[in-house]
């Protein structure tokens, strides 16, 4: 499953700990300020507490009092964001004298009310499971922050919340981030390794993965078909949603279309996506004039995996002819992927019948190994190249070629 998936489950399942723990999971913004995502988090944990007016609990009383004060904070920044002019100084001045005469808190100051409160919260619902309850928070989307320096800003800001007895936080990371931690200094890494106290890797899913994801959200979809748009997602579930949704956008409405047909539909959508981009990208740095060319006819690269062989050929003799960089680097990419489409197009085609049996007999490296390579021409061509080249060879599919 992804990151996402993973933290909604832990973050809002109940029913795996029969609702010892108190959960909840917040998204971690973009472009985030710390002071402000503290506060959200301090607010939504506060709602995650009964706090009727009629509880006279400790804990009900505490968190009433919170969320007050956690309104005026709100407020207060607000406030001064939208009035810092040189003339609304003296206005903003009076404003907050008659609204209430306390200052907001520092950062330090927030960090150390939510931690208090977040312990109090933990021994609260602790006391009443019979010493088995906890506070689950997931952080979602932080895997979205790519940069790994932003992403150590974002660790660097909020990771004094963490370390509450009786609070487990989740956190998602992109492997970017999680890379580019790893490239640097270990004195540097320390921030990262002190924040968390374990990092697990989460990869893409295997077909049984998503045949059971699939199953949940569609419904009479044949299994070859969820096979097709499993390879096509690498396994990625966000993406196996948005080629599971091209491919019922693509079934007609009355009758049947074969998996073949299904196939070459799904993959020259998938091109025509790539041939525009790869256009705009060569054109900007300097591509082969014949190479532009021939992206520019809209029937590039052809209906049949050997005409996907010719132009990932094409793309290779392009890419040791430029003189660009970023002209060859994208042409590599280009024969990967075309790669791969040909070597999906001949499993889901002329390759049908192999596939179906491995299916029958619950024997699915034959999926997932080609599901492996598209995922590798997202991370690294080589490496993808390679995959093919063996899973071809494997298959006794014939056909391969130096992208280099």
């Amino acid at each position: 499953m992804g990151k996402s998936t993973i933290l909604q489950f832990f973050g809002t399942d109940t029913a795996a700990d029969d609702g010892k723990d108190l959960r909840l999971v917040v998204p971690a913004p973009a472009d985030y300020e710390p002071r402000e995502f503290i506060i959200h988090l301090f607010s939504q944990l506060c709602e995650a507490v009964p706090h009727s007016p009629a509880d006279r609990s400790a804990i009900a009383e505490e968190t009433r009092r919170d969320l007050e004060q956690l309104r005026y904070l709100r407020t207060y920044t607000t406030s001064w964001s939208a009035s810092l002019t040189p003339r609304s100084f003296l206005t903003l001045a009076r404003g907050h004298a008659k609204e209430r005469a306390e200052q907001a808190f520092t950062l330090p100051e927030l960090v150390e009310s939510f931690r208090v409160y977040s312990a109090r919260v933990a021994s609260w619902q602790r006391s009443g499971h019979g010493g088995e309850g906890r506070v689950v928070i997931g952080i979602d989307e932080v895997d979205k922050i790519r940069d790994s320096d932003r992403a150590e800003a974002f660790l660097n800001d909020i990771k004094a919340i963490f370390g509450v007895p009786g609070c487990l936080y989740l956190v998602s990371l992109s492997e970017d981030a999680m890379a580019g931690f790893a490239r640097r200094t270990p004195s540097i890494r320390s921030t990262f390794d002190s924040a968390f106290d374990e990092l697990v890797p989460v990869g893409p899913m295997t077909y049984r993965h998503s045949e059971q994801l699939l199953f949940k959200r569609v419904t009479s979809v044949p299994r070859p078909f969820i096979a097709l748009c499993h390879v096509l997602a690498g396994g990625l579930p966000r993406d196996l949603v948005r080629t599971a949704r091209a491919l019922i956008e693509a079934s007609p409405a009355t009758g049947e279309k074969s998996l073949e047909d299904t196939a070459g539909d799904l993959i020259r959508r998938e091109l025509e996506s790539l041939r525009q981009v790869s256009l705009r990208q060569l054109a900007e740095n300097a591509g082969p004039g014949s190479l532009l060319a021939a992206l520019h006819d809209r029937e590039w690269p052809g209906m049949t995996p050997r005409q996907f062989r010719d132009a990932a050929l094409q793309m290779a003799g392009a890419a040791r002819d430029t003189e660009s960089d970023p002209a060859r680097q994208l042409c590599q990419e280009l024969v990967v992927s075309l790669s791969f489409y040909a070597t999906a197009l001949d499993v889901f085609s002329a390759g049908r019948d192999l596939l179906i049996t491995c299916l029958k007999d619950r024997s699915y490296a034959v999926i997932d190994d080609l599901a492996a390579a598209r995922y590798a021409t997202r991370v690294n061509g080589g490496l993808a190249q390679r995959l093919l080249e063996q899973y071809r060879l494997r298959n006794r599919m014939g056909w391969s070629h130096d992208a280099r």
